[in-house]
C-alpha cells in the first residue's frame, strides 16, 4: 500500500461527505468542475479527512496492481 498524507491550513473541506455527481447522458451535458473527488474514491483504496486543530488532513491510500 502507498499512503500521503496532505496537510494544510486553509477552510476547512471534508471531501469524504460530498455527494457523489451526477453522472451526465453525454460529455457535452457535462457540468464543469465537481468530479475530482470522483476521481478520488474510483482509484483510492481509502480517504479520510480529519481537522486537527487549524489544519486538514487528508489521507489518501491506494494499493498499487500487480503485474
Amino acid at each position: 500500500r502507498i499512503g500521503v498524507r496532505i496537510v494544510d491550513n486553509g477552510i476547512p473541506f471534508d471531501p469524504t461527505n460530498v455527494a457523489e455527481p451526477e453522472v451526465p447522458e453525454s460529455v457535452e451535458d457535462a457540468k464543469i468542475g465537481g468530479h475530482g473527488v470522483q476521481l478520488m474514491r474510483h482509484f483510492l483504496e481509502s480517504l479520510a479527512y480529519q481537522r486537527l486543530g487549524n489544519e486538514n488532513h487528508l489521507i489518501l491510500v491506494t494499493k498499487p496492481k500487480t503485474t
